[in-house]
C-alpha cells in the first residue's frame, strides 16, 4: 500500500455521496438480455425452494402460492412441515421477512402452500438511534486518498466483466439484493428507491478500489468500510419477536442510508457491494435456537471464505456514559470453525460450498497487510514491543490528524502486546486495550487511540 493523505470527510461520507458521472447509469451492454424473476411451480431441495421464496419480492400477488414437490424434499415436508418449511425460509434471503403462512392440506397430493406479503410496510421504521462513536481502523486512516480517482460509471463497473444471468430492473433494496445474490446485474428504475442506493454503491467502490489490488485486498476494503460506517443496532427487538420487515435495519436502507443495522442489513451491504466489485459473495441466513444470524460465503482469489461482520462489530461504553463502537479482524475472511471455538450458527444453504470453507485456511491480514513508516516497512504482527509501539505511535499520530478515535489490531505475543500497551500508558497517550480474540493460537489485541480524548 502506498501512504495517502488521511482527508476523514472521504471515509465518513462515502455512503452519503453519489457518482459525478451519472450519465452512464443506465447503459446496457447490448450482448446482455434483460431479464424477468419468474416464480416456479416446482421445488427439488430446500435450495430451490429457498430461491422461490426470495423471488415473491417481484410479484404483487399475496394469495397463495402452491410448489410441486419432488423427492426427498416432498418427505422432509410430509414427516415434519414446520421444520422442513422452517429451514428453507432460514437460508432465503428475502422469504423469510416476507413470509405469513403456509397450507399443507394437498400435501399428499405433493403440494405446499405458501402466502408473502406485499412489499407495502417494510422499511418503514427507523432504528432507535444512540449516541455512538466510531472508531477509524488503523489501516483506513492511513489509506483514505484525497484524490477521487477515476471512478466508476454503471458500465465499468467489475460486475460487467464477470460472469451474468443480464440485467435485472429494480425498483427497491430488495430487488437490488436479489439481483447479487443470484449472479445478475442490477440495473434502478429511474426515479426509484434502487436508484439511489445503487448510486451510493457506485460512489463507494469508486473511492475504495484507489487503495485495492487483489480481490482480497478489495474485498477486505469493502468489509472494513461497511464496519466502519455502520453502528450495530443493539436496541432492535431480537428476530424472535421483531417485525422485520418494518424496520429498515434489517434492509440496504438501514446501513446505507441512516449508518444503522442489524447483521441482515450490514451483510446486504457488503452483498451488493462485493458483487458489483466482481466478488462472488452469498448472503447465508442461519439459526441456532432462539437465535437468527445473518453472515456471507464469499470467494476471493479461488478460495471460499466465511465473513461475518457483526461478530467483528464490539462496543464499549465509556466513564462518560458514551457508547464507542470498534471492530476485530477475526472474521473477515475465516473458515467454517472460526479462530475462536466452534461456529454455531451453521447454514443449510449452498453446502457444496460449505465443504470447501471447511478446508480453508483462514486469511491472515496481520502478516499480509504493510504498514510504511518513514521507509520501513511493517506488518501488523509485531516481532518486538518496539515494533509494536512504532505502529501505535503512528496510529497515535494520525489520530490527532483526524480528531476521531483510531483503533490498531495487532496479532502476535500476549507479553509483547501487553508490553507496548504499558509503553503507551507510560508516556501519556490515551490508549485504551481490548481483547480480540486469538489467530492462529497468537494474541490479537485491540488499542483504541484517542478513545477518550
Amino acid at each position: 500500500m502506498k501512504n495517502k493523505i488521511l482527508v476523514l470527510s472521504a471515509l465518513l461520507v462515502l455512503s452519503g455521496c453519489q457518482s459525478a458521472r451519472e450519465e452512464n447509469l443506465y447503459d446496457a451492454d447490448e450482448n446482455l438480455p434483460f431479464e424477468e424473476v419468474k416464480i416456479s411451480d416446482t421445488a427439488g431441495s430446500l435450495q430451490e425452494l429457498a430461491e422461490e421464496a426470495d423471488s415473491f419480492i417481484f410479484s404483487v400477488d399475496e394469495q397463495m402460492h402452491w410448489w410441486k414437490l419432488e423427492d426427498e424434499l416432498l418427505e422432509n415436508m410430509r414427516a415434519d412441515t414446520p421444520g422442513t418449511l422452517g429451514k428453507a425460509l432460514q437460508i432465503s434471503v428475502l422469504g423469510h421477512t416476507f413470509y405469513e403462512e403456509y397450507d399443507d392440506s394437498r400435501l399428499a397430493e405433493g403440494y405446499i402452500g405458501i402466502r408473502f406479503a406485499g412489499m407495502k410496510e417494510y422499511g418503514t421504521v427507523s432504528a432507535e438511534k444512540q449516541e455512538a462513536e466510531e472508531t477509524v481502523f488503523f489501516q483506513l486512516a492511513q489509506d483514505v486518498s484525497e484524490e477521487d480517482g477515476d471512478g466508476y460509471t454503471y458500465m465499468s463497473l467489475p460486475v460487467h466483466n464477470s460472469t451474468t444471468r443480464g440485467y435485472l430492473l429494480c425498483e427497491n433494496s430488495e430487488q437490488l439484493v436479489y439481483a447479487a445474490e443470484y449472479g445478475y446485474i442490477p440495473a434502478a428504475i429511474r426515479g426509484s428507491s434502487a436508484e439511489e442506493i445503487l448510486k451510493k454503491c457506485i460512489s463507494i467502490l469508486s473511492n475504495l478500489k484507489e487503495f485495492s489490488g487483489s480481490e482480497t485486498e478489495l474485498y477486505s476494503a469493502i468489509y472494513r468500510y461497511v464496519l466502519q460506517s455502520v453502528h450495530y443496532d443493539y436496541t432492535t427487538l431480537r428476530y424472535s419477536a421483531a417485525q422485520n420487515r418494518e424496520n429498515r435495519v434489517f434492509f440496504l436502507e438501514g446501513a446505507t442510508e441512516d449508518g444503522w443495522a442489524v447483521c441482515d442489513g450490514m451483510c446486504k451491504e457488503i452483498l451488493l457491494l462485493s458483487r458489483l466489485a466482481g466478488i462472488e459473495a452469498h448472503h447465508i441466513g442461519a439459526r441456532s435456537g432462539d437465535s437468527g444470524h445473518a453472515y456471507l460465503y464469499v470467494k476471493c482469489d479461488g478460495s471460499w471464505y466465511l465473513s461475518c461482520p457483526t461478530y467483528a462489530s464490539k462496543t464499549v461504553s465509556l466513564p462518560d456514559g458514551r457508547r464507542l463502537d470498534y471492530h476485530t479482524m477475526n472474521y473477515m475472511l475465516t473458515d467454517l470453525d472460526t479462530n475462536e471455538p466452534g461456529w454455531e450458527y451453521v447454514s443449510d444453504a449452498y453446502p457444496e460450498i460449505r465443504e470447501q470453507i471447511k478446508a480453508v485456511t483462514p486469511y491472515d491480514p496481520w502478516r499480509k497487510e504493510q504498514i510504511i513508516i518513514g521507509e520501513t516497512v511493517y506488518t501488523l504482527h509485531p516481532e518486538n514491543a518496539d515494533e509494536a509501539v512504532t505502529l501505535l505511535k503512528e496510529a497515535a499520530r494520525l489520530q490527532k490528524k483526524c480528531g476521531k478515535a483510531v483503533e490498531a489490531e495487532l496479532c502476535g505475543k500476549a507479553s509483547v502486546l501487553r508490553e507496548a500497551y504499558e509503553q503507551l500508558k507510560k508516556e501519556g497517550i490515551d490508549v485504551m486495550f481490548y481483547s480480540g480474540g486469538t489467530f492462529q493460537g497468537e494474541r490479537l489485541q485491540v488499542y483504541v487511540i484517542g478513545g477518550n480524548s
